[in-house]
């Protein structure tokens, strides 16, 4: 319907030009030429008479699109089934994760052919179509700047004795043209979204091109893979649909500068009555806009809370939280996390200067207490965290149990680190977690009551106390398990999966060992809700025992890893800082 009333708006603007042009050939009419003279003016007549139907058309629906606000509602509608779709796949990814590998397996394939095939294919369409349509207001340019250039060239009309006033008429019909250029592509923003829906589509040929190496990530046991896959292409259309959406209200400008222009016509149409000079060429640097500093201006001065200083440094605190939230957390939270920490970036730098305006400060300290009452990272936390009471008991409160991870998670160094993720979520053990040389034959000893395998496989070493095989075999589990099915394959009686039941249960003692040894040293005291290590490993086993448990301790572990990247050393203080209810866990 833009269109079309764009389209209304050059036709008043070329009919402006065609009755300008009567009205010139009425006066000038001399010789055989008079005698058309009336049916000059009747045309005339009825150009005028066609501007003011075709003004007084655009008019009604131009206020038909903004009765009801219908473009906002249809660009929440839009935005409702965007994040409606993302947190479909999300929801879908995280579920069939925790069902295993199998279920993880083909939600990867529906996410592959439903979501990222679909959406890319879209994207390459839109790109296509964008590009031709770019091609035709290209040739509405072209025109307008040859009908321009023929109206500007004076020195030519008086050489060739062409009166000047014709240049008028070309002027006219040379501006409207131009101005339905502009609008066409500001409406339909032709080369912008053609360069986006192009990037989109690039970024998602990457995606699905490492869809194969995610599917081995899922077949070797890592079934989150499919999460975080998913997390990524609901990232990346959403950041493409931000962007479509901030470039909508380019619309809804078009629409007072559609009415701007009609206005300036409807008064060339009245002061066509004989005067030549009614039809002057019409502006085309559009309605003004209003500034965003005169809205400002009136904040009240309640909202500054504390000093300039006080509001940046608190915003800079949900900094990092923020960018955090926005990569992990999922539709619509991270989402909503992602919007907020840009808007936090966009506050802050007028506060950077010398003297900022007030206005920039009421500004930094509305959106401090906005966050301080609702943030996405705290409503996520009041959402998932109850679902955990059920299967935690009395062992400890949900709360305390994210904030216990936390804090063994912040003092611990990059190695130990590592274990401790490994160990929160029963991960399959990456190369490098556990030193070899630091296996002692009791360790070893010790993993393998665990493993009855293994247990059984060197019995004869145990009863001799053969401590070297031993330690050695400890070695080879940790560092090149296939060098030790290959050379002790016999001992299994080649039974491979027997194996791996019992390389497994070995790895797990021992990840289990060095964590044991690496949050020794942590005093009970000064972790919340006064949880030792081995309560919070006991609540851990508990969630994991629960499908829906297992995801949210997967978003709360990535949390975490995330707050760490971000350099934040107090992630519990962020923490609660974003959950509603204060300090209590």
């Amino acid at each position: 319907m833009l269109r079309l009333i764009n389209f209304l708006v050059l036709s008043v603007g070329v009919l402006s030009g065609l009755v300008l042009a009567g009205t010139i050939a009425g006066d000038r009419a001399t010789g055989w030429v008079a005698e058309w003279r009336p049916a000059i003016a009747r045309a005339t007549w009825i150009a005028g008479l066609a501007i003011t139907v075709c003004g007084v058309l655009a008019t009604v629906l131009g206020q038909f699109i903004r009765g009801g606000d219908r473009l906002g509602r249809w660009r929440s509608l839009r935005s409702e089934a965007e994040v409606a779709r993302g947190q479909k796949y999300a929801t879908l990814a995280r579920l069939a994760a925790a069902a295993g590998p199998g279920p993880a397996l083909e939600a990867l394939e529906a996410v592959g052919k439903e979501l990222l095939e679909d959406q890319r294919a879209y994207y390459v369409r839109r790109a296509r179509e964008h590009r031709a349509s770019a091609g035709v207001t290209g040739v509405w340019t072209g025109i307008s700047l040859a009908l321009s250039a023929l109206a500007s060239a004076t020195a030519v009309a008086v050489l060739a004795n062409f009166s000047v006033e014709w240049l008028l008429v070309l002027g006219v019909i040379g501006a409207a043209v131009g101005a339905y250029a502009v609008d066409r592509e500001n409406l339909l923003r032709d080369r912008g979204n053609a360069d986006l829906y192009e990037r989109v589509a690039e970024r998602l040929g990457i995606l699905a091109a490492s869809q194969d190496r995610v599917a081995a990530e899922i077949h070797g046991g890592n079934a989150q893979a499919v999460v975080v896959f998913t997390d990524l292409v609901v990232e990346e259309l959403q950041a493409e649909h931000r962007q479509w959406r901030e470039a909508l209200a380019v619309a809804q400008e078009q629409i007072d500068r559609l009415e701007e222009r009609l206005r300036e016509a409807r008064g060339r149409a009245s002061a066509q009555a004989g005067s030549s000079a009614g039809g002057a060429a019409p502006q085309t640097g559009g309605a003004p806009r209003g500034g965003t500093e005169a809205g400002n201006a009136g904040a009240p001065a309640t909202a500054e809370r504390g000093s300039t200083r006080s509001v940046a440094a608190e915003l800079a605190r949900w900094k990092p939280l923020l960018n955090a939230a926005a990569s992990v957390l999922p539709p619509p939270h991270g989402e909503r996390a992602r919007v907020l920490s840009s808007e936090i970036s966009t506050v802050l730098a007028p506060l950077d200067s010398d003297a900022p305006v007030s206005s920039r400060i009421s500004a930094a300290a509305t959106l401090a207490e906005r966050l301080r009452v609702e943030n996405p990272l705290g409503q996520w936390l009041t959402g998932a965290l109850p679902r955990l009471a059920p299967v935690l008991g009395t062992v400890i409160p949900p709360l305390g149990m994210v904030l216990g991870i936390a804090a063994i998670g912040a003092r611990l160094g990059e190695d130990a680190y590592r274990r401790w993720v490994a160990r929160v979520l029963q991960a399959p053990i990456a190369p490098g977690l556990l030193e070899p040389t630091a296996l002692t034959s009791t360790m070893v000893l010790a993993a393998m009551e665990g493993a009855p395998e293994f247990a059984d496989a060197w019995a004869a070493e145990r009863e001799q106390q053969n401590l070297a095989a031993i330690t050695e075999m400890g070695r080879l589990v940790v560092e090149d398990p296939e060098e030790l099915w290959s050379r002790e394959q016999a001992r299994f009686s080649g039974d491979r999966a027997a194996f791996d039941r019992g390389l497994e249960a070995m790895r797990r003692t021992l990840l289990a060992r060095a964590v044991e040894e690496d949050t020794a040293s942590i005093p009970r005291a000064e972790l919340p809700d006064g949880a030792s290590p081995p309560q919070l490993l006991d609540a851990v086993s508990r969630v994991q025992s629960d499908p829906e448990g297992r995801a949210t301790l997967q978003t709360v572990v990535q949390l975490m890893h995330e707050l760490r990247n971000e350099g934040e050393v107090d992630p519990v203080a962020s923490l609660r800082l974003a959950h509603p209810g204060g300090t209590n866990p």
